[in-house]
């Protein structure tokens, strides 16, 4: 398996589990502690708060699985960057 490849894999693994992991009854629970303290700190949560706040959990679950395999973090930032311009692209042709 070459470097891309491989990359890309670890990064389709890596949400595959973050998404498994919050969707089990643990992972569950972990978010309504999540949403119970947001609300604990701000009663008048809205649903774009509350998206925000989802939204941040999953960036630091994310950080946390990279730092495990700090080698790739060029390479999805390249996909990253690969997959904006594509968008870009395809807009413009519309």
């Amino acid at each position: 398996m070459n470097f891309d490849k491989k990359q890309e894999d670890i990064i389709r693994r890596a949400i595959m589990a973050e998404t498994s992991a919050l969707n089990s009854p643990k992972g569950q629970e972990i978010m309504q502690q999540l949403l119970d303290k947001a609300k604990e700190q701000n009663p008048n949560l809205t649903p774009e708060q509350w998206s925000e706040i989802k939204k941040n959990f999953l960036i630091v679950i994310f950080n946390e699985i990279i730092k495990e395999n700090p080698g790739f973090v060029n390479h999805f930032a390249k996909i990253v960057k690969e997959y904006i311009e594509k968008e870009r692209n395809d807009n413009d042709e519309d």
